[in-house]
């Protein structure tokens, strides 16, 4: 009986290992060729069609930072990406504590799961030429401040709703003891609340960071030039006469490489708060 249990066991395991393989190779081999071909001669992209390139060059990295205005593009969505993060955390964590404290917490709930099915299955170029308009009424247009108050639009409510679920796992009984040792609101909300939230918070700061950082429509609907963002910078590279694969994929290689680096500095809080979310959803 044993040996029959081990047997299923091997199977089971000889039929996992190539999935997970297959599952590896179709998400790491893309990003291994879009970085591996940034390093590509010009010359090479439609003469040399293997996935390692004869030579290496940082010609299109120099293109990018020198020609191309790269250095201020970055700028820009470290700007952008930076601030959106920080102030949804801020206001997203304070409204969620809200949501699960407030006597009118279940109307405010039922608001926010409204502006979260809202903003998900509206199509957002429904709202570009809107948003334009207002942008250029205030004087706004091609500033990091309009592509940041439209990304805060995205952000605060999902931020706020996924706060939500990890304040509802802090006992209120630790406050009420808190409280009658002397500790104010702001006291407890910050020695008690915050760091028994940390999870949740590292992972609503990664979703919120990967989304402004990543987001193309809005952004490219209210910047012209100075303000422009990394993902609108890359579809500036596909044009009329040609694509320019070289400045291209050093792009979508300088947008991809700070996100995974910021994931894998939060990896730890970012499982431990996916779990905690799951569980108390």
């Amino acid at each position: 009986m044993r040996n029959i249990h081990l047997k299923r066991g091997q199977i089971q395991l000889l039929i996992k290992i190539p999935i997970i393989l297959a599952t590896l190779f179709l998400v790491l081999f893309p990003f291994f060729y879009l970085v591996v071909t940034s390093f590509r001669p010009a010359g090479e992209f439609l003469a040399n069609t293997n996935i390692l390139p004869q030579s290496f060059t940082l010609d299109h990295y120099r293109e990018v930072f020198t020609n191309q205005n790269g250095l201020t593009y970055l700028k820009n969505s470290f700007v952008v990406t930076g601030t959106v993060t920080i102030i949804s955390i801020i206001v997203g964590t304070m409204a969620g504590y809200a949501l699960v404290r407030s006597r009118y917490a279940n109307t405010l709930i039922l608001v926010i799961i409204f502006l979260l099915i809202f903003i998900r299955f509206y199509p957002r170029i429904s709202i570009v030429v809107p948003w334009f308009l207002i942008m250029n009424k205030f004087n706004l247009l091609d500033t990091v401040w309009a592509v940041i108050i439209l990304h805060l639009g995205l952000t605060v409510p999902f931020v706020a709703w996924l706060m939500y679920t990890f304040f509802k796992g802090v006992p209120i009984e630790l406050e009420e003891c808190a409280a009658i040792d002397g500790a104010g609101f702001i006291r407890r909300f910050v020695s008690i609340v915050l760091p028994l939230s940390m999870p949740g918070i590292a992972s609503a700061s990664i979703f919120t960071a990967f989304l402004s950082w990543n987001e193309f429509l809005l952004a490219s609907a209210v910047t012209r030039e100075s303000a422009k963002t990394l993902p609108v910078v890359i579809a500036g590279f596909v044009t009329d006469k040609g694509t320019l694969w070289g400045p291209l994929m050093a792009t979508s290689t300088l947008v991809i490489v700070p996100m995974v680096v910021f994931a894998l500095f939060l990896q730890k809080y970012l499982i431990r708060g996916m779990m905690l979310g799951a569980v108390k959803g």
